[in-house]
């Protein structure tokens, strides 16, 4: 019997120390894991919301990036974190993909992670080179019929957002083009401007729209439905009747590791909607030609549900393109 009560007492001190843990979380420093290098638009976005959160949680938070194998080391470490609150992951669009382009990696977006919120999305800008013919979409559709296999389409790599969007550019012309992968956005855009590649699908918040406002490259449309501030002369894929390509974006979210109790979520989801709701960080993210999601957004089950579909919808797009890949001999 007194080893009974002893073991009741033991369980009750364990369960009153995780509810005041709770109850006073956080205590200390949090740490915002960003799973790519330092400088991208991930990172740079993750820097705005760190000074949000911490203003808003009244504790600091800091960003470490864990960069490698296209953002999968970064994850992973989070996920095997402790669920405590103090370990959170910063992540993209590439959260969703990355389960279909290393299907051993015994990484699961919807099991491993609990979802805290939506923070922001950038569209993507279709742009071409400056002797690349077409001007617009109508043009740009009548000239993949023509030429089909001689149009060189560049991408950050298989599974990157700017494949991604490829992909769905050539789904929605009906026909195969020359997909030109490179190791990084950097070098695909060095020759896109070069003109030894025709087109680039890539992110907003990358620097796209300076390097058409300045004229070394011109944009054909931008993804989503809404026109981009900078770029008000530029279709969206909505306007032109590519609603497939108006899903297509590059969002951002936050994340926590499975077993993160519940009231530290909502905690950290209502610091997350307050920094949706501030003036100085849409200023911020607007800088960044990107926009903040509604704080409506910013809760755990619009980010679950946002996963999901998007699990959904690039899996069997990308699966398609690694089999195309793997057929014609390449790794």
């Amino acid at each position: 019997m007194q080893k009974l009560i002893a073991g009741t007492l033991v369980g009750l001190a364990a369960l009153l120390g995780t509810a005041m843990a709770q109850d006073n979380y956080p205590n200390r420093v949090i740490t915002l894991v960003t799973p790519y290098a330092a400088g991208g638009g991930t990172d740079v976005l993750s820097r705005i919301l760190v000074e949000a959160l911490g203003k808003n949680l009244g504790q600091r938070v800091i960003v470490k990036n864990v960069n490698g194998a296209g953002g999968v080391i970064g994850t992973r470490e989070v996920a095997r974190a402790q669920p405590n609150g103090y370990t959170l992951l910063f992540h993209n669009l590439g959260i969703a993909i990355a389960p279909t382009l290393y299907p051993n990696l015994n990484l699961d977006p919807i099991k491993d992670f609990e979802p805290i919120g939506l923070f922001a999305d950038s569209p993507m800008v279709l742009e071409a080179s400056m002797s690349f013919p077409p001007r617009n979409v109508k043009e740009l559709l009548d000239y993949f019929k023509r030429n089909k296999m001689q149009i060189k389409f560049a991408s950050s790599g298989m599974g990157s957002p700017t494949h991604l969007c490829a992909l769905e550019v050539e789904k929605a012309a009906n026909t195969a083009v020359n997909m030109i992968q490179y190791a990084g956005d950097a070098p695909a855009t060095l020759d896109l401007l070069a003109g030894r590649v025709d087109l680039l699908c890539t992110g907003a918040e990358g620097g796209v729209v300076g390097r058409i406002l300045s004229g070394d490259l011109r944009a054909i449309l931008v993804t989503g439905n809404k026109r981009l501030d900078r770029l008000p002369s530029v279709p969206t894929a909505s306007e032109v009747g590519l609603e497939e390509l108006s899903q297509t974006s590059v969002w951002f979210a936050l994340f926590a590791p499975a077993g993160t109790p519940k009231p530290i979520i909502e905690r950290l989801s209502r610091a997350l909607q307050a920094a949706t709701r501030d003036r100085g960080v849409a200023q911020l993210v607007a800088q960044l030609d990107t926009i903040l999601f509604d704080p409506q957004q910013a809760v755990p089950e619009a980010l679950r549900e946002k996963l999901a579909s998007q699990v959904s919808l690039w899996k069997p797009l990308l699966e398609k393109a690694m089999a195309l890949e793997s057929n014609n001999g390449h790794p």
